[in-house]
């Protein structure tokens, strides 16, 4: 059976004057990611799927001269998108988070509401396993849309999953517990289970 395995691009390097979208790795970030792709070794992934993000494909960049495996760039694997603001305390951020991974068809925060989001960045997802159906694949994203993403998909809390994630960050989940067309059904369990999820 393939799988996904779903990475949080590694420890950007931050900047205050520039949009969060335009950051790139810093030098941690490089070591960090160095050592998540050790990790990765064991499930012989044959792609890796990025965001055109700088820090997501940088991460992606490093991954693929570990694993030997090409790097395609899916734009609808980026960050939800908040364009417009701009660097906040860390608190007042999480809580605007919060209220976006709990929102659905109403813009709560940034530049695009939750059901946009999800509806782009599952839909890759779907594209990408008709695709690549019989081989574990590495996708590349960021937390807020992956959150949103695993939140609703497995059925757990995508909030208190956004505050436990790391940088990087990985889990991996089986494929046939992904929708690739509407006509498809989800094998038992697993949209019940939030233990069909595992973190690497």
């Amino acid at each position: 059976m393939n799988s996904l395995i779903f990475v949080r691009h590694s420890i950007p390097a931050i900047d205050p004057e520039i949009p969060s979208d335009r950051w790139s790795l810093s030098k941690e970030g490089e070591v960090a990611a160095h050592e998540l792709a050790l990790r990765l070794n064991e499930y012989a992934p044959c792609h890796i799927i990025s965001s055109p993000e700088p820090k997501a494909l940088g991460t992606a960049n490093i991954l693929s001269a570990h694993l030997a495996c090409a790097v395609g760039i899916e734009a609808d694997l980026r960050e939800h998108e908040r364009h417009q603001v701009g660097f906040m305390p860390s608190a007042v951020f999480a809580a605007q988070i919060a209220r976006f991974l709990q929102s659905s068809s109403v813009v709560t925060f940034g530049d695009e509401c939750a059901d946009t989001v999800y509806t782009r960045f599952s839909q890759t997802i779907k594209r990408v396993l008709s695709q690549y159906h019989d081989e574990n694949i590495v996708v590349v994203t960021h937390g807020t849309a992956l959150s949103l993403y695993l939140g609703r998909l497995c059925q757990i809390d995508a909030v208190a999953l956004w505050q436990s994630l790391q940088l990087p960050d990985a889990f991996i989940l089986p494929a046939s517990c992904i929708l690739t067309s509407s006509s498809e059904k989800f094998p038992e369990g697993c949209r019940t289970s939030p233990h069909i999820l595992q973190r690497i």
